[in-house]
């Protein structure tokens, strides 16, 4: 994963040190500039799925979550991926947020990026996955309130209830509100 992160952030810099330059008086020639295609890890989504899981049983989330977004890469609508990086990515965002807060809310938002990717593939979802759904927009909503992010809080929860969120109480209850 980190030859993918290193070969993204070259990218961002040659394209931000193409644009910077003063082109007001270069001549207008035409640069054909390959665009990155990350290449298809080897091996199946199924050899991954069952590593991630391994790596979380033994507690070990960040590695799984590592795992199941390179499955990401072979296929990026797989069902059983999108929900185990939900639920691994709520479950350490929610062990690491009283000591690594930003490091927690940027898994809490992956989360329900990810669940939203997962609600947009398969519209058909099971009762667990409704039930996550609303789980996910819940604590996201919790997140942005800390983080007093307003708009992004009202909206989590608006989603939250549309889902069918419906413990009023957990808000004037939670510490997060």
């Amino acid at each position: 994963m980190m030859w993918f992160k290193k070969s993204v952030v070259f990218m961002i810099c040659l394209l931000v040190v193409a644009g910077c330059s003063d082109q007001s008086k270069a001549p207008k020639a035409k640069v054909n500039v390959p665009l990155y295609t990350p290449t298809k890890p080897p091996g199946t989504v199924e050899e991954r799925v069952e590593q991630a899981e391994e790596f979380a049983q033994a507690g070990d989330y960040a590695k799984a979550i590592d795992t199941l977004e390179e499955a990401l890469m072979i296929d990026a609508k797989h069902r059983t991926v999108l929900l185990l990086l939900v639920k691994y990515a709520q479950t350490r965002s929610l062990a690491i947020a009283e000591k690594e807060p930003a490091d927690g809310f940027r898994l809490m938002m992956k989360s329900g990026e990810y669940l939203r990717i997962l609600r947009g593939a398969h519209h058909d979802l099971t009762e667990e996955e409704r039930q996550l759904v609303v789980e996910v927009l819940f604590n996201e909503a919790c997140a942005n309130a800390r983080a007093v992010r307003l708009e992004e809080t009202l909206g989590s929860l608006r989603e939250a209830v549309a889902a069918g969120f419906k413990d009023l109480h957990r808000i004037t209850e939670d510490a997060d509100w």
